[in-house]
């Protein structure tokens, strides 16, 4: 499960918080900042360990303080109606710290979840202290709460919280820039961001706990109460942020004295995944301060490969009020990060003060020292907090000291060292390279070696490039993972050989196991090349392209090398070149197209122009073939070469251009160039671009009519999609290989012809049907059709407006499509396309009339119009019965049956009766029913004669109607049997 929105998850947690607050004497005010950290057993996925540090006011709440021995935590995966779980505390009454006015305590607990999940650990605690002037009205009588949220899954292997390692108890004043940084570090190398959020509560009759944002918060540079405040320089508006990489939260600057209470999150990341989200809730206290705060001066963020030594690293702060400073780094105590942290360990040194100097700012320095190791790789930097406080004398009656401070981070990136010694050796007989390089002196578990490539040499890699970038032109060829103990590998262009006459660059570098991860500069590169003892195809560029319609008459020009490194003496002439052809960027079945026989290489033809193909739809593969004809020795064909092809794709306002080509040498990391064929000069093209390249991907680029080239004359325009443009492109590639001349290689696509798409929809076709050739066969018996069963047609023509309902003149229509549906209100089909200028159709050979029909327009760029009005059209059913038939045998109305020709009749199911209503009939097969006026059914003809007499009948009849709701009708009547 990623965690993309992790900030809400606590609250949508449904667990029930008891109602387990204070007694009477405790319900004071003291609580200030506080978090929860989590760190996982080592031996359970399941059970993590948990402490709550809160920060209380040691001036207005000791007493509750120290009455605040217990707290309860809840981790959101308790049933209905259990209570949390209570933790004491475990510093005793607390530790003082900073200027004694505020107390740290711990509270600690462990729990173990019930499997996989995402969890929110919650406690909430009564009361934060009186006057914080941001959340409102009497602050002493909101809860404090605070929650962590972790994601347990196996799969992510050991993982804790980060710890945040700088408590919140910097002072800020008025009018200056304040900065706080929690200094967050985490002990499995999990990269870090943060974000604001708002501090929270818990109702005193909330018995969900899950937190409610405090309703009278106010951002305190933004908030309606303080609207008007700027930043120091008194040049911008006041600011409230926090820096999402580094954890700076700067208030730029406060406008009022007093107590504030703001929160952010601390989130942890894992492969993208987001495992961890810690809110720390903490108090800034503003006063009205003389003097100015202090500089510091650090190294700028910096990355190292393991082994390097820092070595008494100048960390300096001035005082602008002269006044003492001291300086300190989360490395005093016990490394840069705590016990767990690898060894060796760094440190900062504070120097020793120097006496004050009258009305010169008085400097402050220290040394930092760091031998990196092996174990100090990792993907994520180090980020050491360095803080500045200076110490001014005391002021007022109170004697309070104001201490002002300022915090920078340093970020050092600790990266694997690179390789040494890598040799490379061309096998010839197999077209493969085998490298080796001396062991790796950072082996690392899980660690292992990548193997890159490229052709062509010269690269040089950024200072801090761990692996290689894309720009690089290197790519990985190893498939599988290589030990970081291996010394070897062979090349062989996974089986499919590399390629005779291109000079490859290799390098190596080393890939770290996470959860810290991290990786190696490159290794310096080795060239390799192998002899050129076969041709090589240097070019093949699209001459001529065919026009649509037209013969095939295009043209490609296919270029080579003769084999430079081929030994003569074994190998003498005359010799033979065979040019083969396959179509496609990638085909395999080859026909010769040319072949010649020369003696001498001098006179020998490098060349060939392929005529008669069909370039504009089609590309095409050649590979060549040499032979030394007295031994018929055939040293080896040249690696295929494809032409250019270029693909166009319309977009709005543009046209997206993409081309490829499947060559033995590279394209990349070059620079195409794309042309565009001039208005009003057919067959004349323009440079409107030079395109840099990486790899195959970047092979692209959107015109956007713009001329970006400005040599051969400018020529920009917006495209319309009501017009046609050509294009065509050159591609520029190298072997690589100083040998091969020329060594840049330009080769032609074909040309194509596009537009930008049109997003504008054609008019509204008008759309009409025929009517009905309805006959009313009970007036005009007489008239009779001959055939019974149709077939029928609908008729249907429309016309296509010049312009809409606004004047705008219409879009040209290129074709038609007519939908179709047999039943009203059921959906459409499409029927047919019709190709324009033709506006009319026939609906041939159906079995009714019946039926709905709406056309739409289609423009040249494929857009369509909105659906004409719907047209319909029913059928004329006719069934009727006559009152009398006579079966005596004499072949005159011998049955009873309808009148000839009934119309669009789909079933009948016809009953009689005698006048006693009994049944004595009954057709439910045959719409032309035929009764002989016999006892029985249509199934049975064998029944008695029946008497002469009046009989009663119910025929329910199905019509084929435009609605279904139509079909049914039911036909009562009598006849009379007369013999």
């Amino acid at each position: 499960m990623r965690l993309y929105d992790m900030r809400y998850l606590y609250i949508i947690t449904a667990t029930l918080l008891a109602s387990v607050w204070l007694s009477t004497e405790a319900k004071a005010t003291h609580l200030r900042a506080g978090e929860i950290i989590a760190v996982r057993d080592s031996l359970n996925p399941f059970k993590y360990y948990f402490t709550l540090t809160t920060y209380t006011d040691n001036v207005g709440g000791v007493q509750a303080n120290d009455a605040q021995d217990e707290v309860v935590f809840y981790f959101g995966d308790e049933l209905a109606g259990q209570t949390g779980t209570p933790a004491s505390r475990d510093n005793g009454n607390g530790t003082r710290i900073g200027t004694s006015e505020t107390s740290v305590n711990y509270y600690k607990t462990d729990h173990v979840f019930s499997g996989n999940g995402v969890y929110s650990i919650r406690v909430g605690i009564q009361n934060r202290n009186a006057g914080v002037i941001n959340l409102g009205n009497n602050s002493s009588d909101i809860s404090f709460f605070v929650a962590t949220t972790i994601l347990i899954n196996q799969q992510l292997g050991f993982n804790q919280t980060p710890i945040l390692k700088n408590p919140p108890l910097d002072q800020a004043c008025v009018g200056q820039r304040f900065i706080h940084n929690p200094a967050a570090w985490d002990k499995d190398g999990d990269s870090i961001s943060y974000r604001l959020t708002q501090p929270r509560e818990v109702l005193s009759d909330d018995r969900t706990g899950t937190g409610i944002l405090i309703p009278g918060y106010q951002d305190p540079a933004n908030g309606p109460t303080f609207i008007g405040g700027q930043n120091e320089a008194k040049n911008a508006p006041a600011s409230f942020s926090i820096n999402a990489t580094k954890g700076d939260l700067i208030w730029d600057a406060p406008a009022k004295p007093g107590e504030y209470n703001v929160a952010f999150t601390v989130v942890e990341w894992r492969n993208g995944i987001a495992i961890s989200e810690i809110i720390r809730d903490m108090q800034i206290i503003v006063k009205d301060c003389n003097d100015k705060r202090p500089q510091l001066i650090i190294p700028n963020d910096t990355c190292v490969a393991a082994g390097y030594k820092f070595q008494n690293v100048l960390i300096t702060a001035t005082d602008p009020d002269n006044n003492p400073i001291t300086i300190t780094s989360d490395t005093t105590s016990s490394g840069v990060y705590g016990p767990d942290f690898p060894l060796p360990l760094a440190t900062f040194t504070p120097s020793v003060l120097p006496q004050p100097q009258p009305s010169t700012p008085n400097p402050a320095s220290g040394r930092f020292n760091w031998q990196t190791s092996c174990n100090h790789i990792r993907q994520q930097p180090y980020s050491i907090l360095f803080k500045a406080e200076d110490n001014p004398p005391p002021v007022g009656s109170s004697k309070t000291v104001n201490k002002l401070t300022d915090l920078k981070t340093w970020r050092i990136t600790v990266v694997g060292p690179k390789p040494e010694t890598l040799k490379g050796v061309p096998n010839a007989g197999t077209k493969s390279v085998t490298l080796t390089w001396k062991s790796y002196s950072c082996q690392l578990p899980g660690a292992q070696i990548f193997i890159w490539r490229k052709v062509g040499c010269g690269y040089e890699p950024g200072p801090c490039e761990t692996g290689l970038s894309p720009s690089s032109g290197y790519v990985i060829v190893n498939d599988q993972p290589i030990p970081v103990s291996d010394t070897t590998f062979t090349d062989t262009n996974r089986g499919l050989g590399l390629d005779p006459g291109v000079t490859y660059s290799y390098r190596i570098s080393v890939g770290f196991a996470p959860p810290s991860g991290g990786a190696s500069l490159a290794s310096d590169e080795v060239c390799v090349s192998f002899p050129i003892v076969v041709p090589v195809i240097t070019h093949v560029t699209v001459e001529v392209t065919n026009k649509a319609g037209g013969p095939n008459n295009g043209k490609i020009t296919v270029k080579w090398l003769r084999p430079l490194d081929l030994d003569l003496t074994t190998n003498p002439g005359p010799y033979t070149y065979r040019l083969s052809r396959a179509i496609g960027q990638s085909g395999t079945n080859f026909t010769p197209v040319f072949t010649t026989t020369f003696s001498e290489f001098a006179s020998g033809i490098t060349s060939f122009k392929d005529s008669l193909l069909n370039t504009r739809d089609l590309s095409y593969r050649y590979r060549l073939e040499f032979t030394s004809t007295p031994n018929q020795v055939k040293p080896d064909s040249s690696n295929a070469a494809s032409s250019v092809r270029l693909d166009s794709l319309p977009v709005v306002n543009a046209v997206n251009l993409s081309w490829q080509a499947h060559v033995p040498w590279s394209n990349d990391n070059q620079t195409h160039i794309v042309y565009r064929e001039r208005r009003n000069q057919p067959g004349v093209f323009n440079i409107i671009a030079q395109v840099p390249v990486l790899g195959s991907a970047t092979f692209q680029y959107r015109d956007d009519g713009i001329d970006r080239f400005q040599a051969d004359g400018i020529e920009s325009f917006a495209l319309s999609a009501d017009s046609v443009y050509c294009y065509k492109v050159t591609t520029v590639g190298t072997y690589g290989n100083p040998l091969i001349k020329p060594n840049l290689l330009l080769n032609d696509s074909q040309e194509i012809c596009a537009s930008p798409r049109d997003t504008v929809r054609p008019c509204i076709p008008v759309l009409t049907i025929d009517d009905s050739e309805c006959i009313d066969y009970y007036v005009q018996k007489e008239v009779r059709p001959t055939d019974c069963n149709g077939p029928y047609a609908n008729q249907l023509t429309w016309t296509y407006p010049t312009q809409d309902a606004q004047g705008i003149k219409c879009k040209e229509a290129v074709k038609y499509n007519l939908y179709y549906t047999r039943y009203e209100g059921e959906a459409f089909n499409l029927l047919s396309t019709i190709p324009a200028p033709e506006m009319a159709f026939t609906h041939k050979d159906i079995s009714s009339y019946a039926g709905c029909y709406y056309v739409t327009a289609v423009s040249r760029s494929g857009n369509e119009s909105l659906p004409s009005k719907i047209v319909c059209k029913d059928n004329c059913p006719y069934y009727e019965l006559p009152n009398v038939f006579t079966p005596n045998g004499d072949g005159q109305n011998d049955k009873f049956e309808p009148f000839h020709c009934p119309q669009f009749v789909e079933s009948v199911n016809f009953v009689v009766y005698n006048r006693w209503g009994r049944k004595v009939f009954e057709s439910d097969r045959n719409i032309m029913i035929n009764w002989d006026g016999r006892l029985g059914s249509d199934a049975d003809t064998q029944g008695k004669e029946l008497a002469s007499w009046v009989y009663y009948y119910i025929a329910k009849v199905k019509f084929q109607r435009l609605r279904r709701q139509d079909e049914w009708q039911t036909i009562k009547g009598w006849v009379q049997i007369l013999k």
